[in-house]
This record gives C-alpha cells, sequence and structure tokens, in this order.
C-alpha cells in the first residue's frame, strides 16, 4: 500500500502505554484514610504529613525530598579548575599575568596599553 503525499501513515498516532503504576500510586493515593487525629482524609495527605513529619524530626532525604518537590532540584554545577604549570604559559601569557596582577594590587581595572606584551618586560 503505497502512502499518499502530506498524508501520515499513522493518523492516529503511535499508541499509548499505560502508566500502570502511576495509575495504581494515583488511584491509591486518592482513597480514603484517616489522619493522626482519625479525621476522614485521602491517603495522599497522610504520605504527606509522614514525610514533612521525617524532615522535621532531621532525616536529610525527607528534607531533599520536601525542598525538591517544593523549590525544584537543585541545578548540578561542575567547578573545574585547570592549574597549569608556569613553564606551560607563552610569555605572552605570563607578561600579562604578572601585568594584571601588578595592576590590581595598584587599584587599577587593566594595565595601561601596551604592558603585559613580551617586549615590555625588561
Amino acid at each position: 500500500m503505497a502512502f499518499k503525499k502530506g498524508e501520515s501513515g499513522n493518523p492516529g498516532g503511535r499508541p499509548t502505554r499505560g502508566k500502570i503504576l502511576t495509575d495504581a500510586l494515583i488511584t491509591a493515593l486518592q482513597r480514603e484514610a484517616k489522619d493522626c487525629d482519625g479525621k476522614p482524609t485521602r491517603r495522599l495527605y497522610v504520605v504527606a504529613d509522614a514525610l514533612v513529619r521525617r524532615a522535621q524530626e532531621g532525616d536529610i532525604a525527607a528534607i531533599r525530598e520536601v525542598f525538591d518537590r517544593v523549590e525544584g532540584k537543585a541545578e548540578a554545577t561542575t567547578n573545574i579548575n585547570v592549574k597549569r604549570d608556569a613553564r606551560e604559559y607563552t610569555d605572552a601569557e605570563l607578561a600579562s599575568i604578572i601585568a594584571q596582577s601588578v595592576a590590581s594590587r595598584a587599584g587599577v581595572d587593566e594595565p595601561p596599553a601596551g604592558e603585559g606584551e613580551p617586549g615590555s618586560v625588561h
């Protein structure tokens, strides 16, 4: 069977897979339960209260979970500190580093023009 140009070969789209575990959890969390005072509530609130109670008691995993759910997960950061041996720098790079250091100690944002060039260090 040939497809017509501009027409989908699967007009209904890809069949969705059921989220069996998710659906089961949602159903279970919506069921009625009793809170710590014996009042009717939903299981969802009982679970949330238990999580907050554990966080309040100092459980680090519970604290992290509460903040991740309320504030969103913290972005992962990477600190890369590459150190080079002084012998690996060019003369121009070393002169620039020296000029920047001298300028910053003198309270100047940038070294004067011409400083930091290889020929300017004697």
